[in-house]
């Protein structure tokens, strides 16, 4: 009994077969899930906030610039463990994904451990960069980030673990503990921030417990549950060398994409932050809102990777492709719904989180400029996926460096001519750009993927990567 239940479960995170759409759904259901969960504490977060004041919101999301910098290593580490692991599942090792995913939560630790000193000890200057007019923000940006500093180790680590189950074909686990830790998120925030009267400092205890608890679960999960990947699975191992090779191979041009796009988003930022505080918590809320396409998208972006890679190691071709195609359309749907969603209820939308007329219609505005970059934004995602699938992380890195690095001083030029709606509009045309590019760039590299089912031409497309 015990052999044909485990016979079930891989079959049913196997990847190589079934309906397409099906396994691509199911999979990715999960990580959206997690996506829509996230946004729904960040948008219950900033409505907490924006009960305090507007002062409150932006210092949010200001300190929330570099914890959105963490990232780039933080998926470095995320990205190289589930092409690993996806790929050595997809080939039948077992022992390698195993290897790939104890040497990436070593790895994860260390690396989360030093930027979140970087970060609570450089506070003050990281701030300063901004040159936000008032002292408040600037206090309780400094106040923000130091706290809530605190937790980057623990998201870390918890992403290797998810990468791991998703490499595996199940988002299911870390859904659950993501979802856990939020939802405790959402319900302890107001109350360190107004029974406890902590203000601003209240949000960012509320998430160092939520990261705590979601890390826990699925430490409990890889090493306890009857789906875990491996029979027994041991932390903070040493790092074996090739492995960790590989996951700096995969991992760096991810980490070196987040981190520039990041720091590149400081210069806009700053520009807005000349506009005043209102623009700056608009700005806030409205990027929060249009993260529906691109949320979507990354969280679709994840099965695909997965996908992609259990089927490379497989030498699955011609299920690669059909994969493509599938989630393409899907993407193109979701950002065409989205699009449509942001420009008809834009005011509404934003008066849920702000409360002056003057908030309300440049937010307007706001979520009408950003309508215009939704499909492109929301197949960014899965056409990235479809690369790095292969172990091919250079390419979606290249366009996102390529067309950051352009947004700038396009965001310059027209703030000097229309002022903040030009510096939206520079952000917009950037994330239209990036994922026309990628889909035409994936369109002409996918040429040269065999186009039959075996396995011994994967070792041709293994010396492209």
């Amino acid at each position: 009994m015990a052999a044909t239940a485990n016979k079930s479960s891989k079959n049913r995170y196997d990847l190589t077969q079934g309906n397409i759409f099906k396994r691509l759904i199911l999979l990715a259901l999960p990580v959206m899930g997690g996506q829509f969960m996230q946004m729904a504490y960040t948008l219950a977060d900033m409505f907490w906030l924006g009960s305090l004041s507007s002062d409150a919101v932006a210092a949010s999301s200001t300190a929330g610039m570099f914890i959105w910098m963490s990232m780039g290593l933080m998926m470095m580490v995320r990205i190289g463990t589930e092409i690993g692991v996806s790929q050595s599942v997809g080939s039948g090792d077992s022992s390698a994904a195993k290897s790939y995913t104890q040497s990436a939560f070593s790895l994860a630790i260390l690396l989360g451990l030093g930027f979140a000193a970087f970060v609570i000890l450089g506070r003050v200057p990281l701030i300063g960069f901004f040159e936000i007019p008032s002292e408040q923000v600037i206090y309780y940006s400094q106040v923000y980030l130091a706290i809530s500093g605190v937790s980057i180790p623990f998201m870390y680590a918890s992403a290797v673990i998810a990468g791991c189950f998703a490499g595996h074909g199940n988002t299911r686990l870390p859904f659950l503990a993501q979802s856990t830790g939020l939802i405790i998120n959402i319900f302890l925030s107001p109350m360190l921030i107004f029974w406890a009267d902590l203000g601003i400092a209240g949000a960012a205890y509320a998430t160092i417990v939520a990261r705590i608890i979601e890390l826990s679960l699925l430490i409990a999960a890889i090493k306890l549950h009857k789906s875990r990947p491996f029979e027994k699975f041991a932390l903070l191992v040493k790092p074996i060398r090739k492995y960790l090779r590989n996951i700096l191979k995969w991992g760096v041009p991810v980490a070196c994409e987040i981190t520039l796009f990041a720091m590149l988003a400081m210069i806009p930022a700053r520009l807005i932050a000349e506009h005043g505080v209102y623009a700056m918590a608009v700005q806030r809320v409205g990027f929060q809102l249009e993260s529906l396409s691109w949320m979507v998208g990354a969280g679709f972006g994840t099965a695909v990777t997965a996908f992609v890679g259990q089927n490379f190691g497989a030498g699955q071709w011609a299920r690669i492709h059909k994969g493509f195609k599938v989630a393409l359309v899907s993407m193109s749907v979701w950002g065409s719904v989205v699009s449509l969603f942001l420009f008809i209820y834009a005011e509404p939308l934003i008066s849920i989180f702000l409360r002056s007329p003057e908030e309300i219609a440049l937010g307007g505005t706001l979520l009408r400029i950003l309508a215009i970059c939704q499909i492109p934004q929301s197949i960014e995602g899965s056409m990235a996926a479809c690369f790095r699938g292969r172990g091919k992380t250079l390419q979606p890195s290249i366009v996102s460096i390529t067309t950051n690095l352009l947004r700038v001083p396009l965001a310059i030029f027209l703030n000097s001519i229309i002022g903040v709606f030009g510096i939206w509009l520079a952000m917009a045309i950037g994330g239209a750009a990036r994922g026309t590019w990628l889909l035409l760039w994936y369109l002409w590299d996918s040429r040269k993927l065999p186009r039959e089912n075996t396995f011994a031409d994967n070792t041709t497309e293994m010396s492209h990567v």
